[in-house]
């Protein structure tokens, strides 16, 4: 899942100050990508490797609203300058942004749902069909379970976290651009 782990970022020159709006506009179209791709295109295919790519999309989306987010608290001065990986801005949502705005604590819990499918993905030596299931195992033959139920479930919530951080940018932007 090499894009999820570093997504790609496009931000426009003009819009430096403002990065979290980018970050934010590509979180919302890699959502909508896996909802296309899980909702349209896996029920053709119906093909269990695919899950893992859908998985990639949620991922990008998951990790892009949370630099969003992050982004958006240090443009305003809320926190200081942070390490860019996926371990150190989910501790930072954890810690600094996820009470301040009253998010929902199972984002944290997918969010590190995310990181361990990512995780097995990389290490995995051997990815297996089981019946209706995608079995991830490493070398040391720990496991991990894949399956249309769970990646709709973390897609609908990353839906929800895109959603519920554009919804926190927009008002407080208004509020902030009203306030001055």
């Amino acid at each position: 899942m090499g894009s999820a782990e570093k997504p790609m970022l496009f931000a426009s020159p003009f819009s430096m100050g403002e990065l979290y709006k980018d970050l934010l506009q590509q979180a919302g179209k890699q959502i909508e990508l896996a909802d296309h791709m899980l909702y349209v295109t896996y029920p053709l295919v119906q093909e269990m490797k695919f899950l893992l790519s859908i998985m990639e999309r949620v991922t990008c989306a998951a990790r892009l609203a949370v630099q969003s987010m992050l982004e958006y608290e240090y443009y305003y001065k809320r926190i200081d300058a942070y390490n860019k990986t996926f371990v150190s801005e989910i501790s930072i949502y954890k810690n600094k942004v996820e009470q301040r705005y009253k998010m929902d604590v199972r984002y944290f819990r997918l969010f590190q749902k995310l990181m361990d499918i990512q995780k097995f993905d990389k290490e995995s030596m051997f990815k297996f069909k089981k019946g209706d299931k995608y079995i991830l195992s490493t070398s040391e033959y720990s496991m991990s379970v894949l399956d249309l139920e769970l990646v709709k479930k973390c897609s609908n919530r990353t839906k929800k976290f895109v959603a519920d951080v554009t919804r926190i940018v927009q008002t407080e932007s208004l509020q902030n651009r009203t306030s001055v």
